[in-house]
This record gives C-alpha cells, sequence and structure tokens, in this order.
C-alpha cells in the first residue's frame, strides 16, 4: 500500500488553491481558516467544501445529459432506416 501522506506545508498549498479557485473568500480569510484547520478547528474548512460541492453539482446539473435519450439515439443511429438505404449506390450495398 502506498503512502498518502502529505507535509503540512504541502496541504497547506494545496487547500490554498483549491479554495482560492472555488471561492470568492479573501485571501486572509482563507489563510486564517486553513491555519485553523490546522490548529484542529474545522468548521470553516468544512464551509469551503460546502460551498465548492454546492458549485459543483449547480455546475454538473446545468450539463446533466439525459443518458436514457442519449442511449435511445446513439441506438437509433446504429440502425440504418430503409430512406438512407436508398441514397446508398447500388455497388455500396451489401
Amino acid at each position: 500500500m502506498k503512502d498518502l501522506s502529505v507535509s503540512a506545508e504541502a496541504l497547506k498549498f494545496r487547500l490554498l488553491d483549491i479554495f482560492r479557485f472555488y471561492t470568492n473568500e479573501k485571501y486572509d480569510t482563507i489563510i486564517r481558516t486553513i491555519s485553523a484547520y490546522q490548529r484542529g478547528v474545522v468548521n470553516g474548512v468544512l464551509k469551503f467544501f460546502d460551498e465548492i460541492k454546492e458549485k459543483i453539482i449547480v455546475k454538473y446539473e446545468a450539463i446533466k445529459i439525459d443518458v436514457t435519450k442519449m442511449i435511445l439515439k446513439k441506438q437509433l443511429r446504429a440502425w440504418v432506416t430503409l430512406e438512407e438505404l436508398v441514397c446508398v449506390p447500388r455497388i455500396q450495398r451489401f
């Protein structure tokens, strides 16, 4: 099994990057929240992750595809209709 440990400094920078990218919080607020997390106060970090989760869900919902429609569309395209077959030159027919 691989070791998944991350140094405290590396974790700080990763969290900083994530929170700066996905939240609208000020840099100082993010730094204070990460420092509090490193001291064991997790509420601020959980709040940020909740906010990030909601943004990801909203983005997903905006592009979510109706899987049933997609499958039916692909299946229908796999079948050749008589009209399409008539358009194919006689030499190419099987």
